[in-house]
C-alpha cells in the first residue's frame, strides 16, 4: 500500500512562516552604528514615585527635616503613585567629541517645543556626572558623544495616599523641561525664575568597537518639580499648608541634581524596557566620591513662601515605554526569525520526504 503526501496545503503553510520570518527580520531594528544627526526623540516613559511632604509635630508648620521646626519633630505623610509620560521629548546634538571646542564651548541642541529650554548645552552645563568605574573611566578625550536636554517630561498618575494618614491626593507628577516650566507660572505669584533645565549626555563607552559608537552611556541631570493635587477641582490643591509644587531644596545648587544613569544603550531612543536609575554622582568628571545626586532628597515649596517641604524618596527608576509592556530586543526579534526559519525548513524538509514515500 502506497500513501501519497499531497504538499500543497504544507507548502503554504511553509511559505507563510517563511514569510513571516523575513518580516520579523525586516521589523527589526538594525544594528546601529553611528550616533543619528542632531534631532528630537520622543517617547513613552514611565516611572513610580514616592514623596514624603512633613509637618512639624507643633505647630503644624512645613519641613524637610528636624532642623525646620523650632519645636518637636518633623512627622512625613506620604504620597506616591506611578507616573506614565505617553511624550517624553528628548533634543539631542549633533555628534562631538569629548574634550572640543563643541563639547566644552557648546553644542547646538533642537528645542521645538520648549521655549524655556537652552538651545546651546555644553560640559559646564552638566551639574551631576555619574562617577567613574574604578578602572578605566569612562570620560576620556576624543570619545565620540552628544548632548541631550529633556524637553518635555511629565510623569502623572493616579496617587496612592499614605494609609496611615487622613490625607486625601488625586494624582502625583514629576515635570521637567516646559512641563515643569507651566507648572511654576502658574502659581501666584508665578515663579518661573526658579525653573532649571535638564541637562545629559551620551557618550561611547571605551570598550565598544572603535568603528561604531555603541554601547554607549547615557545620563540626565534632571531638575524638575513635583506637584500632587489633593482635589479633583481645575489646578493643584496641594497637601495643606503647601502650593502643591516642589523643588529639590537648594535647587540652583549642584547637589539638588536628580542624576539619572543608564550605564549601556545600544540605539537612540532607547528601546522599550531600557530603565534609568538614580544614582549618586560628583560635580566633576571621572571621581568615585559622591557629591550630588544622593537620594533621599529634601524638597521645598516653590511657591513665593519657599520653605522645607519634604523629601524625595528613593524610588524613583524611569523606564522608556509604557508600565508592564512585554519587551521583545532586537537580539530576540532576530531569534524569532531564525526560530521561524527553521521550522519553515523543517516543514519543507517533511514535504520532501512525503513525495519520496509518494514517488516509491
Amino acid at each position: 500500500m502506497r500513501i501519497r503526501v499531497s504538499p500543497t496545503r504544507e507548502l503554504q503553510v511553509a511559505a507563510r512562516i517563511a514569510g513571516i520570518a523575513l518580516l520579523a527580520v525586516a521589523l527589526a531594528p538594525p544594528a546601529a552604528a553611528q550616533f543619528p544627526a542632531a534631532g528630537i526623540d520622543q517617547f513613552i516613559s514611565n516611572a513610580p514615585l514616592a514623596v514624603q511632604i512633613g509637618n512639624c509635630a507643633t505647630g503644624g508648620s512645613r519641613c524637610a527635616n528636624n532642623a525646620d521646626c523650632t519645636v518637636g519633630d518633623c512627622n512625613f505623610t506620604r504620597y506616591s503613585g506611578r507616573g506614565v509620560d505617553p511624550a517624553t521629548t528628548v533634543g539631542r546634538s549633533a555628534t562631538h567629541t569629548q574634550g572640543s571646542a563643541s563639547d566644552t564651548g557648546g553644542t547646538t541642541v533642537p528645542i521645538t517645543g520648549c521655549a524655556a529650554c537652552d538651545p546651546t548645552v555644553a560640559d559646564s552645563d552638566l551639574a551631576c556626572k555619574p562617577l567613574a568605574p574604578p578602572n578605566p573611566a569612562w570620560q576620556l578625550a576624543g570619545l565620540p558623544e552628544v548632548h541631550t536636554e529633556i524637553l518635555s517630561l511629565e510623569l502623572c498618575g493616579p496617587c496612592n495616599p499614605d494609609p496611615t494618614k487622613s490625607a486625601p491626593c488625586i494624582e502625583i507628577c514629576y515635570k521637567a523641561g516646559q512641563p515643569a516650566f507651566a507648572a511654576l507660572a502658574a502659581l501666584a505669584p508665578p515663579q518661573t525664575g526658579k525653573y532649571r533645565n535638564s541637562y545629559g549626555e551620551i557618550e561611547r563607552l571605551i570598550g565598544a568597537p572603535q568603528s561604531t559608537d555603541f554601547p554607549a552611556k547615557s545620563f540626565f541631570d534632571v531638575k524638575g518639580v513635583v506637584t500632587i493635587d489633593t482635589s479633583a477641582t481645575a489646578g493643584i490643591q496641594g497637601p495643606a499648608g503647601t502650593s502643591g509644587v516642589f523643588l529639590l531644596r537648594n535647587f540652583s545648587t549642584a547637589a539638588a541634581t536628580l542624576l539619572m544613569v543608564r550605564n549601556s544603550i545600544s540605539q537612540l531612543p532607547p528601546h522599550n524596557g531600557t530603565g534609568y536609575t538614580p544614582e549618586p554622582g560628583n560635580t566633576a568628571f571621572n571621581q568615585t566620591v559622591a557629591n550630588c545626586g544622593v537620594l533621599p532628597m529634601e524638597i521645598e515649596d516653590a511657591s513665593a513662601a519657599g520653605g522645607g517641604a519634604g523629601r524625595l524618596l528613593d524610588e524613583v527608576f524611569h523606564v522608556v515605554g509604557p508600565p508592564s509592556t512585554p519587551t521583545l530586543q532586537p537580539w530576540g526579534l532576530a531569534l524569532f526569525a531564525v526560530l521561524l526559519g527553521g521550522l519553515a525548513v523543517l516543514i519543507v524538509v517533511r514535504i520532501s520526504r512525503g513525495r519520496r514515500v509518494a514517488a516509491s
